[in-house]
């Protein structure tokens, strides 16, 4: 692990990262709402039975919780939860180099349904579909999956991290 930081900056790895998940996330949606343009249109059948490219759009947060907010409260909640994450991330001199790759997806993710809401109609656009049997699984984006992911990878990256020794207080 050390090994893999020594031969590459992890600010220049979380940007990359953060930089191309953007990227990615707005990329995926503009050609998912392009195939499938309304929530009327057939899905995209990917894995018979399990995998589609659908069409919705969010004005919610994951799952459709709290739809009917102004898209103003969700701008201002992801934008400031965007710049909390920024200014913590980049306020750590040292992190283990998993949680440089955790902060970049994470951002990425809440950069790309930041964009939505401030330069579409408010809403997030979702689109991929995953059927367990009889059972849909809210649709969801790119962008969500890396939120998902980078804190999976943050939790893995704390975890592993070597405890500080303690500071001995001496009189």
């Amino acid at each position: 692990m050390a090994e893999e930081s020594r031969l590459m900056n992890p600010r220049i790895v979380f940007l990359l990262i953060l930089i191309s998940g953007v990227v990615a996330d707005l990329w995926t949606k503009s050609w998912a709402f392009e195939r499938v343009p309304s929530a009327w249109s057939p899905r995209i059948e990917l894995i018979p039975g399990f995998f589609y490219i659908g069409h919705a759009k969010n004005d919610g947060a994951m799952w459709s919780l709290f739809q009917g907010l102004p898209s103003w409260i969700w701008v201002a909640l992801r934008g400031s939860v965007s710049a909390l994450i920024l200014g913590w991330y980049w306020t750590r001199p040292r992190l283990p180099f998993m949680a440089h790759v955790a902060f970049g997806l994470i951002l990425a993710g809440a950069l790309g349904n930041l964009h939505d809401n401030i330069f579409g109609d408010g809403r997030v656009r979702d689109f991929l579909l995953v059927w367990f049997g009889s059972w849909p699984f809210p649709m969801f984006n790119l962008a969500d999956s890396m939120i998902c992911v980078g804190a999976g990878l943050m939790l893995i990256a704390l975890w592993k991290e070597e405890p500080r020794p303690a500071s001995r207080v001496t009189a």
